[in-house]
């Protein structure tokens, strides 16, 4: 049986690496494995033969999707941080396993079992025999889900013998893909969608055996490197698990605290990350434990001293409230019904559509743009999708068009994994208004950044000025005119004006920040953000979701302080049962202000209750969220709306 008893753990380490080495993906993989002090072999171990793993790590063969996705899982790195340019039958796959997702993410059976069949077709047609084990894995995935729906059965809800027979050898069937039949050995490194399955195949082993499977996962997950939001993936899911599969006993005194104890590490865990996986039923199950130790006054090791369960307690209930009735509001369910989110993929792009979309942006033609790279026979074919073509002319044709063609999505093209966690640092003192650790990490990265790569100084010299405008050394005008200049390092303002428009997420962020500072409506850039947004539209919101989330949040936002109040309501109605089901909480407080500041504007003294309700909810997911400065500027609204 699969049994985890040993799993290895990712430790940091410090190195140096090449700056102006390019960031593919084996550059980037084995700066991951470095930094995790793995050797290759056990990165790759289960997935892939020893002769290609030496290939994969000297950059001679590339993965495929898929497969690179899941060797940068196993070390912790989130797919939602990074993206992909794929072409011909690689994109073909991307686009059926996303259909499916999606229509698994919308709980509809019926769709999902279509679009199941669509995907299984197209690889019945080009051969099954060459699916990566990943490809298999995945397959089987989805293949248990919905076995799941067809016995019509909730996550926990118990099968019949003969079901769980079913159910096992499926999941069996999978782990063996990339896991081999081990007692008492380590596994080795563990992705999400691995950890997942070793979950809900221990549900049907006997008890004793799986809790401590379950334990051995969940110390895995508390000890690893993984990110923020890879945690909160998997851990609350551990947890659920866990609990529902111990009280499957009468539970003594000491094992109702262990539960206890997960449940609140897994709901600490979900604070602040973003995400609500599993949030109403931890609170449940927390609620649960509370009440059977006799409603204790104060807690145990695992929060901080004197803390009081009572009030925690009560928090929790209301937290618990708002998202059931936000969720019946848009009629979804708050309990998770899938485990789409576990495989979903990353944004990835057609490398031949994101080229000639480029091309016509910058008025090249064929010949003009691939000269010197490539023919325009082959040129054509890419942009048409009709050939796979080699990746280091894809590589030269985006360079050539301002496009750093990199793994990873990061603001910043470096190889350096501590350079991009600065980065990401200097977003959050930024938005926490911490100025001076701004400034001190700017500066720390103006010395490591290669300056020779235009995105890299398209990048600092937009925070450069954003630390001025917190400062108020320069006015939003000023700032604006910057940001204009800043654009045409890599991007001229008259490539805007084409019909379709693709843009980098530096580009985009610039352009987002010079229509939000803008006093004047500005056509050129509103015309800009919608054109985005219509491209996240057409391929995929949720796909998108990231991206597609924050900027209609705040093009909401602008809609109600031009007073277009109907188109403003219209699409936060829209958007926040997507992130709903997505399990996002990232701009769920935010557009619900937007619907409560329309609403004041549009009908003042209408409706106050269920506006003080939904202010009320604001704050609780400012809360859940760690966002302080929000918090306060909601009870501020509260107290002036409805507290005089």
């Amino acid at each position: 049986m699969y049994l985890v008893l040993k799993v290895s753990l990712n430790k940091g380490s410090s190195m140096e690496i090449n700056q102006r080495d390019e960031m593919n993906f084996h550059v980037f993989l084995n700066l991951m494995r470095k930094k995790h002090k793995v050797t290759m072999e056990e990165v790759c171990e289960g997935i892939c033969s020893k002769s290609m793993m030496n290939r994969v790590e000297t950059g001679e063969r590339l993965p495929d999707k898929l497969t690179r996705d899941r060797l940068l899982q196993r070390m912790g790195v989130a797919q939602e941080t990074y993206q992909d340019y794929l072409m011909g039958e690689e994109y073909e796959t991307y686009e059926l396993r996303e259909s499916l997702l999606n229509s698994i993410e919308d709980n509809h059976y019926l769709k999902s079992q279509c679009a199941f069949k669509a995907y299984e077709n197209w690889w019945n047609t080009h051969g099954k025999e060459e699916m990566s084990k990943v490809e298999k894995q995945f397959f089987l995935a989805m293949k248990y889900q919905l076995y799941l729906w067809e016995l019509g059965r909730d996550v926990f809800k118990k099968m019949s013998r003969e079901e769980e027979q079913k159910a096992k050898r499926i999941l069996e069937e999978a782990l063996e893909l990339t896991l081999e039949k081990k007692r008492n050995k380590k596994l080795g490194l563990l992705a999400e969608p691995e950890i997942h399955l070793l979950a809900e195949y221990l549900r049907f082993q006997p008890r004793k055996e799986a809790l401590s499977g379950y334990k051995s996962l969940l110390k895995s997950v508390e000890e690893s490197k993984v990110d923020v939001v890879s945690r909160a993936k998997t851990y609350p899911l551990l947890v659920c698990y866990f609990l529902n599969k111990s009280k499957e006993a009468i539970l003594t005194k000491e094992e109702w605290e262990e539960n206890l104890s997960f449940c609140e590490r897994a709901i600490q865990h979900l604070l602040g990350s973003g995400r609500n996986f599993f949030f109403v039923e931890l609170i449940e199950l927390w609620e649960e434990c509370y009440k059977a130790l006799g409603k204790p006054k104060y807690v145990f090791s695992f929060l901080e001293e004197n803390s009081n369960l009572h009030e925690i307690y009560k928090e929790r209930k209301a937290w618990k409230s708002m998202f059931l009735e936000l969720y019946g509001r848009y009629g979804l369910s708050a309990y998770r019904k899938n485990f789409a989110y576990l495989y979903r993929q990353t944004r990835s792009y057609h490398a031949g559509e994101v080229i000639k979309i480029r091309r016509k942006m910058f008025g090249y033609s064929s010949k003009r743009l691939c000269e010197g790279i490539c023919s325009e026979k082959t040129l054509t074919r890419l942009e048409n999708k009709k050939a796979k073509t080699q990746m280091p002319v894809v590589r030269e044709l985006l360079e050539r068009l301002n496009l750093h063609p990199e793994y990873i999505r990061a603001r910043v093209v470096t190889n350096d994994f501590h350079v991009l966690e600065r980065a990401n640092l200097l977003a959050v003192y930024l938005n926490t208004e911490e100025i001076e650790r701004a400034e001190a990490v700017y500066f720390r990265l103006k010395e490591e950044l290669c300056m020779e790569i235009p995105q890299n100084r398209q990048y600092l010299r937009q925070m450069e000025e954003e630390i001025k405008l917190k400062k108020k050394e320069i006015s939003p005008k000023e700032f604006s005119d910057r940001m204009e200049e800043i654009l045409e390092i890599t991007l001229k303002k008259e490539y805007l004006h084409s019909e379709e428009i693709f843009l980098s997420r530096e580009e985009e962020a610039l352009s987002y920040r010079i229509f939000m500072e803008q006093e004047e409506s500005n056509t050129l850039y509103g015309e800009v953000i919608k054109k985005r947004l219509q491209f996240y539209r057409e391929r995929g919101i949720k796909t998108f979701l990231t991206n597609y989330e924050f900027l209609l949040t705040w093009y909401c936002s602008y809609l109600g302080n031009r007073k277009e109040y109907e188109e403003s309501n219209r699409i936060c109605e829209e958007l926040i049962p997507i992130s709903l089901s997505m399990g996002r909480i990232v701009m769920i407080a935010q557009n619900l202000y937007n619907l409560i500041w329309n609403n004041w504007q549009e009908y003042p003294g209408l409706d106050k209750e269920m506006q003080c309700k939904d202010l009320y909810y604001c704050i609780y997911l400012s809360r859940i969220e760690k966002d302080r400065g929000a918090e306060l500027f909601f009870r501020k609204k509260l107290k002036k709306e409805y507290e005089k």
